[in-house]
């Protein structure tokens, strides 16, 4: 006779793709996994990517951690009032919450546009998760993924695929992950080559071109005050510029609700 063995995997050491980047077993119990499987993502092989470059597992050719036309960041502002509502989250309240913060990461990509630079994506919170079909209603589940508990809720270093349409960014060309500074593969020069500045509204069309001649040599450029500044309307970009950028972000903004 032939016999066989079985037993149960552990979730928080063989995560499938809710588990590491949704519910965030491992993380939240200090274990390192031995496998991330990519499911319940929403940004097809280009989403899958993202996802382990954010966990730092994808492995990327040494010019990606050291892109020559640089890096932009930014500290994005994002209110305790907008991640934890009075009377809890509700659909509207997530709704706002990523609002908010989208409106400063399009500025972020309409400066690095400009720039030549690559965004370094702030890490973002949802207030409720994503799925194809509808979220739990139970009142201590509300807003997460069928069968997840609720404490999984807010989402910190939310997916990007939760938001944006990341095959539509090509996101080699033009972004790079949250975690992108604390990966052990970015060089320490990179690291160590950073400057930050403010925008200086009232130079207008000025100001960029400031930016690029006297920073241009800096590997990480930080506007400390980026995430204030609507950077498509406020006149910092020519209207050449402001075409340019709106026709090759139109397709990337994803769904959240």
């Amino acid at each position: 006779k032939s016999s066989l063995i079985g037993g149960v995997l552990s979730i928080s050491l063989f995560c499938g793709g809710h588990n590491y980047f949704v519910s965030q077993f491992p993380q939240r119990l200090g274990m390192t996994p031995y496998s991330i499987h990519t499911t319940f993502q929403y940004g097809a092989a280009a989403g899958k990517r993202h996802r382990l470059r954010e966990a730092r597992v994808w492995i990327d050719p040494p010019e990606y951690y050291d892109p020559p036309e640089g890096l932009l960041v930014f500290p994005i502002d994002v209110p305790e009032s907008l991640v934890y509502p009075k009377g809890g989250m509700t659909t509207r309240g997530h709704i706002a919450l990523i609002n908010h913060q989208m409106r400063q990461i399009r500025s972020g990509l309409a400066l690095a546009h400009v720039l030549g630079r690559k965004l370094v994506l702030p890490s973002v919170i949802c207030g409720y998760d994503k799925a194809w079909y509808p979220l739990s209603s139970a009142p201590t589940s509300r807003g997460a993924f069928g069968g997840a508990r609720g404490f999984i809720l807010p989402i910190r270093n939310c997916p990007v695929d939760h938001f944006l349409e990341i095959g539509m960014l090509n996101p080699t060309q033009t972004l790079r992950e949250y975690s992108f500074l604390s990966n052990p593969r970015t060089p320490a020069a990179v690291l160590s080559s950073r400057a930050t500045t403010k925008l200086e509204l009232e130079k207008g069309a000025a100001e960029t071109e400031r930016l690029a001649k006297d920073l241009g040599s800096f590997k990480v450029l930080n506007v400390t005050n980026l995430h204030t500044v609507d950077v498509v309307n406020s006149g910092l970009l020519s209207t050449i510029q402001r075409i340019a950028f709106t026709t090759k972000m139109r397709h990337a903004g994803g769904g959240w609700c």
